[in-house]
């Protein structure tokens, strides 16, 4: 499962790098808030003696921007997700980022005392002779910290010991243990989170009886107390996002196999190259670009999560395990081949939103995605129907007609291991639609409301062969009419009527594919060029 994944990238990050450099990834530690004219922070330190008593007397200010970019970072205790209180328990301030001055005028009373008092409980659990010295000590001076803090609007403290940062020293990693012992529960001997601190994915409620979905936290049991550390530095990486699909959905893929933390942060680093502004058929669609890496070495395998944006860390609604990296690239390829025959310049994610709805588009996405993550994107008998219902809509409402969304139907069809467009071809309801397009066209340049009234609703009017039958039947009272009876349009005409005498039984009409055929023709017979993928869309990508 991807929550393994995440413990396995922490313990990288958390054993691999140096201190500094895995703090940027610790749940609960974040670096010192950055100058700016918004917020222009004073930056100060104040040593702290051997036996962990402040020297209030040593304050002054630092302005040395190295040191304050790598070296100052702060802690954000919380006892659980949900914990709102802003407590100091330890190490750097940074007002008012993360240390709330008195407020007795709060009705709740927990709110009413500043940051420190309200850290006061937590911190005498902890069983630390250092940190309660320290604290002894912070607490004296506390008056002159408020002061500070009422001047400066904005104001980072340092604490110096001896050289070391507040991290460096053992204090930390017992209150790195107190953390976690908030988040977990111990049961004969078994380690699992007892507190909301990740999101996990239950793949079927009836896998696990009698179990909340609000309970999945629990999931997962741990096989040790640093285990559990790990997580805290592999979490960000959890709600990374190396594809964006809309405001809502994100698609985490995590790198796994051989490689070390510094391969995992250059993974991540790495930004996409696709230009929406101008796409081009060779370039590499955007949903496939995570897994082109042949600058990192060790990266064997992904686990890749879809999840829904939302407070505090999002919903994980599909996850894919251990996708081969070979296999991902052969998918990359057929892909691009698939672009390149077409001259498709646009992208998977694109060519879906043409042709659905904003509500089936997701729901859509989610469903295909994996399958041609894992090259089993078999054939999808939703696409023709959509092409068909938005041609429909375009023709209605002034939107465009049926080339504006059949160059997206044309790819997505070719990504698909039995792609059924030849199947669709032989069919006698295809037969049928090309025939009636070719007799539809002369009576559209003859009767303005046609177009709408009739091809924008042609699911209606071919809905069963009787109906197809009174469509002929009024075509070509209208081709008559209206003297429109050109040869080509009579041999449709004969033709038609020869494939409706001799429709096969075994053979159920299929209105879409009638549709299919007809739009082609009627659109493209009148034409110099006939072949439907000739044709260019007159969509922009957005």
């Amino acid at each position: 499962m991807s929550l393994q994944t995440i413990i396995q990238i922490g313990h990288k990050i958390r054993n691999e790098l140096s201190k500094e450099e895995s703090l940027q990834y610790h749940r609960f530690v974040k670096k010192a808030p950055e100058y700016s004219a918004k917020q222009p922070y004073t930056y100060y330190q104040i040593d702290v003696k051997e036996n962990f008593e402040i020297d209030y007397s040593s304050l002054h200010e630092v302005s040395d921007q190295t040191i304050i970019n790598n070296k100052f970072y702060y802690l954000k205790f919380k006892t659980g997700e949900a914990d709102s209180l802003v407590k100091y328990m330890f190490g750097d301030i940074a007002y008012p980022e993360f240390f709330k001055p008195d407020n007795p005028e709060n009705k709740a009373a927990g709110f009413r005392v500043n940051s420190f008092f309200r850290g006061k409980e937590d911190a005498s659990k902890i069983q630390n002779e250092k940190l309660k010295v320290f604290r002894m000590s912070l607490e004296k001076q506390m008056d002159s910290l408020l002061e500070i803090f009422q001047e400066k609007e904005f104001c980072y403290i340092h604490f110096n010991f001896s050289g070391k940062c507040w991290y460096e020293t053992d204090v930390f990693d017992e209150i790195e243990s107190a953390i976690v012992s908030n988040f977990i529960k111990e049961d004969d001997g078994h380690i699992s989170l007892s507190a909301f601190l990740t999101r996990t994915l239950v793949e079927s409620e009836g896998r696990l009886p009698n179990f909340s979905n609000s309970n999945t936290y629990k999931s997962k049991y741990f096989n040790g107390f640093d285990e559990v550390k790990d997580l805290l530095y592999g979490l960000d990486f959890q709600q990374k996002s190396k594809v964006n699909v809309g405001k809502e959905i994100m698609i985490n893929m995590l790198p796994k196999g051989r490689l070390a933390a510094k391969g995992i942060l250059a993974y991540y680093d790495k930004k996409s190259k696709y230009d929406y502004k101008n796409p081009k058929p060779e370039d590499t669609d955007p949903f496939a670009e995570p897994f082109i890496n042949p600058e990192i070495d060790g990266i064997e395998k992904y686990d890749i999560v879809f999840s829904k944006r939302s407070k505090p860390i999002g919903v994980d609604l599909l996850e894919m395990t251990d996708v081969n990296q070979n296999l991902l690239l052969r998918v990359n390829r057929k892909i691009r081949k698939a672009k390149t025959e077409l001259n498709y310049k646009y992208t998977i994610d694109f060519a879906l939103k043409m042709l659905f709805d904003d509500k089936k588009y997701t729901s859509h996405l989610l469903k295909i995605l994996p399958l041609i993550y894992k090259d089993n994107y078999y054939s999808d008998d939703l696409l023709l129907p959509a092409l068909i219902q938005k041609t429909e809509y375009g023709i209605r409402n002034g939107k465009g007609g049926f080339l504006t969304y059949a160059y997206h139907y044309y790819f997505l069809s070719k990504l698909q291991i039995n792609n059924t467009i030849m199947e669709i071809r032989q069919s006698k309801s295809y037969l049928l639609g090309t025939k009636l397009g070719i007799m539809a066209k002369p009576v559209a340049h003859s009767i303005k409301s046609f177009e709408k009234a009739y091809v924008g609703n042609l699911s209606q009017r071919i809905a069963r062969l009787d109906n197809l039958v009174e469509f002929v039947n009024y075509m070509n009272e209208k081709l008559m009419i209206h003297q429109k009876g050109y040869p080509s349009v009579k041999e449709a005409s004969r033709e038609l009527t020869v494939i409706l005498d001799s429709f096969p039984k075994e053979e159920k009409y299929n209105r879409h594919y009638c549709a299919l055929g007809f739009f082609e023709t009627y659109y493209t017979y009148f034409k110099e060029e006939v072949e439907i993928k000739e044709q260019t869309a007159t969509t922009e990508n957005e």
